[in-house]
């Protein structure tokens, strides 16, 4: 990783909290590099209330940060909705979150979502849930206080729709909740291009670790946190007709399961990051992964179209218009196609 011409050393950082006095996080820094960092609290979110903050710059004009994310809230009813519409994808919440932290209008030259997935939720009580995450970056240039810059910035998005379809006298109700986060930027100034900085800014992320003590520590927060939230909803509860439940009761059962959702996202967000950084550090080495559908990985060469396997363990790479090779091979070995890991 470098963003000069010479090669540049990463050395351990470690941030301490200073709301609990405990180290909290390590992450890998560039050396000689200018460098401010703090754990951010955001005591309204009950799911991961918890950042890691990092700016780190050098004195050629590239500059990266580390951003704490922010979560938000939409909902409807027929009698008006909260205005704050929920983004399109992850690119429209990172375009959003670019300019707002510039505070100046920024004129993007890209928006591409880098990957994306949806899967229903919970359905009950007449209404039903649906999970979007996604994965994305956008790039962009803006002027500030003189000086041109180019930035790219990159994040994650989990969404969360709740809706109840409208009833036989027209109610509805809609309820959108969406999280970004992993939020990394490498921006440039003058001639340089943050192009150079995000192998670096992605070395920082994906090394990004909490340590064990912090974790707990955040748990206990988070717990305090909803417990504070289900006493305020227990206080101004009503029965709900004609169900035999309190809208306290229905609200704690589906928000034990927004909260079991959030437990699972964080535990997965680390397994996305080893993975992000494997296929990083793969396009850097120009090689793609196979495997032949029994645990075995083969990393091998980009730039073919198929590779295969022998009943030898021979591994044959052929271009796109080659025939199968079981077609002409003639020394009785048989061949079965690896299949491209899906990172």
């Amino acid at each position: 990783m470098a963003t000069n011409n010479g090669t540049l050393t990463m050395k351990l950082q470690q941030v301490k909290d200073l709301q609990s006095g405990l180290p909290a996080y390590t992450y890998l820094a560039p050396e000689g590099w200018d460098i401010k960092d703090q754990v951010v609290w955001d005591r309204n979110n009950m799911y991961n209330p918890a950042h890691l903050y990092a700016h780190c710059y050098d004195n050629n004009g590239i500059t990266i940060q580390l951003q704490a994310g922010y979560t938000n809230r939409y909902w409807a009813t027929p009698f008006g909705n909260s205005g704050n519409y929920p983004p399109q994808d992850i690119t429209a919440a990172l375009k959003y979150y670019m300019q707002w932290l510039r505070g100046v209008n920024v004129r993007f030259t890209e928006a591409t979502v880098l990957s994306s997935s949806q899967e229903p939720g919970m359905s009950g009580f007449n209404f039903n849930t649906t999970i979007t995450r996604q994965y994305g970056r956008v790039r962009g240039e803006y002027e500030l206080n003189g000086i041109k810059f180019d930035e790219i910035l990159y994040g994650t998005m989990m969404m969360l729709y709740m809706g109840q379809p409208p009833d036989y006298m027209g109610f509805f109700y809609e309820d959108v909740s969406w999280e970004i986060d992993n939020l990394f930027l490498s921006c440039a100034s003058a001639n340089r291009n943050p192009e150079e900085g995000v192998a670096t800014a992605f070395a920082i992320k994906t090394s990004a670790r909490q340590t064990s003590e912090f974790i707990n520590y955040e748990q206990q927060t988070i717990d305090q946190l909803r417990k504070q939230y289900n006493a305020y909803k227990n206080a101004v509860s009503q029965p709900v007709k004609d169900s035999g439940k309190t809208s306290a009761d229905i609200t704690r059962e589906t928000n034990d399961y927004i909260n079991k959702l959030y437990e699972d996202t964080r535990k997965k967000q680390q397994i996305s990051r080893d993975n992000n950084h494997e296929q990083f550090v793969d396009y850097i080495r120009d090689v793609d992964r196979y495997t032949d559908g029994k645990g075995t990985e083969y990393v091998l060469p980009t730039g073919y179209g198929s590779s295969y396997v022998s009943s030898l363990g021979t591994v044959l790479m052929v271009d796109k218009n080659s025939p199968d090779p079981n077609l002409y091979d003639t020394s009785y070995e048989s061949w079965t196609k690896l299949g491209l890991k899906k990172y």
